[in-house]
Order: C-alpha cells, then sequence, then structure tokens
C-alpha cells in the first residue's frame, strides 16, 4: 500500500470521527495469553490467547491444538497458529470454528443497528496456511425484531498461495432492520472464523443481507481444514472499524493491550501462601478477601477451583478446598470481594489473610 493510500484512508476515517481508537477488538495482534501459549486439542468452549475461543460440536472439537507462535508478517510479533492434530472428514452436522468472544455492546452502540443511520464496518487480518482455499468470517447479534434470535452475515476470503501471509479485507453492509436487544456491558455481537463446516451450513446460496439466515446459507464454499494433520493456519492483525476502509493496524502497546484483556480475564500468579488478600471472617466457616484489580472487571468474576488458607494473628488457622465465588460485586470498582466458605472454627468478623495454596488464582469475566 502506498504512503498516498494510507493518507488517503486515514483521512477517510478521520472524516468519520476517529483515528485512535480504531480497532474495535482488543488482542487482535494475539499478544496476549494469560490462560497459556498452547492450548492442545480444546473442547468447544475453551478459551485460546486471550479474547478468542473453540466453538465446535461434539464431532468438530478436540481436532486442533492452538497456540502463540513467533511466526508473523512484518510489523507484527505473535500470531494464533492452528495446528491440525486429527483429521475429520466432516459430516452434514459438523463444525470447528474460533470466535472472537464478543464486544460489548456499550462499545458498539456506534453502530446504530437497526436504524437508518446504521453503520458498515470492515474487518482486516492476516492469514498464512499450507493450505489454499476457502473460509468464512461471520458476524453474528441477537436481534429485538427477531424476538431476541440471533441474526447473522458471513463473507468469504480465499487463501490463494501457500505458506505466504496474505491480508484479507472484508465490508459488511449496514444492518438497518435488526437492533440488538442487547445494552450495556453485555455481549452485543460475536466474531465467529469458520475453519471447517459439513452441508447442513454450505449447502445453500450464501445470504446477501443481515438476518435471521437458515443453517444452510451462513458459510456455502467453506473448504475443509479440518481434512489433514499437515493442515496449519496462522493468523494475526485482526481489525474492526467503522466504515468502508481498512485502515492500518492499530499498534498498541503490550501493556496497553493486557490492561484490555484484564477486563474480561486476570491471573495472580505464584508459589504456595506467595500472595495473600486482607479479609474478614463471615461466621465460623467463610471469609470475604479484598483484591485489587489491574483494571475493573466487565461482571461479578468466576474463580478457578483452588485450595486456600486463612492466617489469623500470623498463626495458620484453617483451610478450605471450596471454589471461591464473587461477593458485592460493583462495576467499575478497582476491587473486588472474594468469598470462600469451607473453613471451620472461625469467629465472626474477626481480621485476618486469605490466600490460595494453588500457584495461581483466575478471575473470569469474559463475555
Amino acid at each position: 500500500m502506498s504512503k498516498a493510500r494510507e493518507l488517503a484512508e486515514l483521512g477517510a476515517v478521520y472524516d468519520s470521527g476517529a483515528l485512535s481508537n480504531r480497532n474495535l477488538m482488543i488482542n487482535g495482534a494475539m499478544q496476549v495469553a494469560q490462560r497459556g501459549t498452547t492450548i492442545t486439542t480444546p473442547a468447544s468452549g475453551a478459551q485460546l490467547l486471550d479474547r478468542f475461543a473453540v466453538v465446535a460440536n461434539a464431532n468438530g472439537a478436540s481436532k486442533i491444538t492452538y497456540s502463540q507462535s513467533t511466526e508473523a508478517p512484518t510489523g507484527f510479533t505473535s500470531s494464533m497458529k492452528l495446528d491440525v492434530a486429527t483429521a475429520l472428514s466432516v459430516a452434514a452436522g459438523d463444525y470447528h470454528i474460533f470466535k472472537y468472544n464478543g464486544f460489548e455492546q456499550q462499545d458498539i452502540d456506534l453502530l446504530n443497528f437497526g436504524s437508518s443511520d446504521a453503520k458498515q464496518i470492515t474487518l482486516s487480518f492476516w492469514v498464512k496456511s499450507n493450505k489454499t482455499g476457502t473460509l468464512a468470517a461471520e458476524f453474528q447479534y441477537n436481534s429485538t425484531e427477531s424476538g431476541g434470535a440471533s441474526v447473522e452475515l458471513a463473507k468469504t476470503y480465499t487463501i490463494n498461495a501457500t505458506n505466504t501471509w496474505e491480508h484479507k479485507t472484508l465490508t459488511w453492509p449496514a444492518s438497518t432492520g435488526h437492533t440488538s436487544n442487547a445494552s450495556g456491558a453485555n455481549r452485543g455481537m460475536l466474531l465467529y472464523m469458520w475453519i471447517a463446516a459439513g452441508t447442513d451450513y454450505t449447502s445453500g446460496s450464501i445470504a446477501t443481507d443481515w438476518g435471521v439466515n437458515s443453517n444452510a446459507t451462513r458459510v456455502p464454499g467453506q473448504t475443509n481444514y479440518l481434512d489433514s494433520t499437515s493442515n496449519e493456519l496462522y493468523y494475526t492483525g485482526f481489525q474492526l472499524e467503522v466504515g468502508t476502509e481498512a485502515t492500518p493496524f492499530e499498534h498498541r502497546s503490550f501493556a496497553d493491550e493486557l490492561l484490555r484483556c484484564s477486563r474480561y480475564f486476570q491471573t495472580i500468579s505464584g508459589g504456595s501462601d506467595a500472595f495473600t488478600f486482607a479479609c474478614k471472617a463471615q461466621g465460623s466457616d467463610g471469609v470475604d478477601a479484598t483484591i485489587i484489580l489491574r483494571t475493573p472487571l466487565r461482571a461479578a468474576p468466576t474463580f478457578n477451583s483452588i485450595n486456600s488458607r486463612y492466617f489469623n494473628d500470623g498463626t495458620y488457622v484453617a483451610s478450605s478446598s471450596t471454589t471461591p465465588t464473587s461477593s458485592q460485586f460493583s462495576a467499575n470498582n478497582g476491587m473486588c470481594v472474594v468469598r470462600c466458605t469451607g473453613f471451620t472454627g472461625l469467629t465472626n468478623n474477626e481480621v485476618g489473610v486469605w490466600g490460595p495454596v494453588s500457584n495461581e488464582l483466575t478471575i473470569d469475566a469474559e463475555l
């Protein structure tokens, strides 16, 4: 792309009211991997690199190992690698997708879905594979006019050359007929990146407008990228922006990207008793502990299953194997209260410290 073209596209974006914060996606450059850099043959619903997850039917799941890779196009340092571990000749109802977990509705209200002022959107990204073929990217959200049913629209793209980074740009028309039924910090829209699909999803003619489209019209033309254990794909540089222009990727610092990801997921790592938190006993069997967050969470979090201990006045008092829960959650608060029960012998309202015996505490508020 010439400098003149880049400047022209940035000028078009400026006319739309944005130069910074153009990219509505988080971790599009695949820099942040708080849950780990390799996720071996995950089941449907499993989280991948931050803000991405697997969606698949039972037969299509657990076929790909996902990992953070240093293989990347010029200007990037990371990508997400998809390595087929178990080949699958897809049956009619099979599918495998990796998804972007979603956009909070309050962050996409500017798209004005369901009105004459609705905006077009443009998705761009880099992809590389050792197999040529056609794949689909699909946006989906729930519509008020459709009684809460999902409306969706896919666009296809082609990997034209093997082992070559290719930049793809896809533009969706404005969705004027369907208002999102979400609000605030709830999920307003999903992005599905299809990897394989059976004839239940490919046997029709691809839909051309937003709607409650039949499965058969969702991703016609989709190539089966699960057909060989030799298949590999790499993705990075995801950017979603308002309008019809794909501008140069908006690079953000790692610290900025980590902070954005932390609205949805945070970890606190260390050895046994490496970190403890001030707490107050709730009755004889529970404690409420206060954790200072990296950034406020999107919603009341869930926690991983851990063993934990309670100390009072410098003395170990009791242990618990009960999974903590969120207590007294307040939006936009830089702290969260963790309630853990399963202890014995505590004195109500006494002050102490609580901490995991496990090496890591995960705090999950993902969409």
